[in-house]
């Protein structure tokens, strides 16, 4: 039997160790400074749309939108030895990455963390890299964006035919931003 399995964090002893991050059954204590890794700082939590916000309010929210251009960076070489560069406000003027490299850069977090790496590159953005939190606020973004675009279809959806039968209360109730019929 080997050594038995540690149950309080030290960085020491997992980041730059040359440890394998453990994708399965990954140990709390594990999970818990992962967590800590990828929280969002509370100064940008705030341009995340709250989830208890109303429908009507999301839909009129300003957001930026999702790329749907290709990446063809990996997850894997995504992530930077060099410590971030870039200023955070580029996180409110630049689009939201790609979902299929969101979810490439979800992949690899965990070997490129225990490996060290410190920023995320993003290609998209000559010489940009950006602190690993990054990854939680797209991803958070990203569930945001894909909230409000399924609703902006029900709104449509009602505005066009909701106008005939009994739907058209609700289509102008909608419309005229009330959520109860009328």
């Amino acid at each position: 039997m080997g050594d038995p399995l540690p149950t309080v964090w030290d960085e020491r002893a997992w980041i730059r160790a040359g440890k394998t991050y453990p994708s399965s059954d990954t140990p709390a204590f594990i999970l818990t400074e992962r967590s800590k890794v990828l929280q969002i700082p509370s100064a940008y939590i705030s341009n995340i749309p709250d989830k208890r916000l109303s429908i009507i309010d999301l839909l009129k929210c300003p957001l930026l939108p999702q790329a749907s251009v290709l990446i063809s960076q990996k997850g894997s070489s995504s992530y930077s030895d060099e410590i971030p560069n870039e200023n955070l406000a580029c996180l409110l003027m630049q689009p939201i990455p790609p979902k299929s490299w969101l979810q490439a850069l979800e992949a690899a977090f965990g070997q490129a963390w225990f490996d060290g790496r410190r920023s995320i590159v993003d290609s998209r953005f000559k010489h940009s890299r950006l602190p690993l939190w990054v990854l939680s606020y797209w991803k958070e973004m990203s569930r945001v964006l894909e909230q409000r675009a399924m609703w902006k279809k029900a709104e449509e959806w009602l505005l066009r035919w909701g106008e005939s039968g009994d739907l058209g209360e609700w289509a102008i109730a909608l419309h005229g931003r009330v959520l109860v019929p009328v």
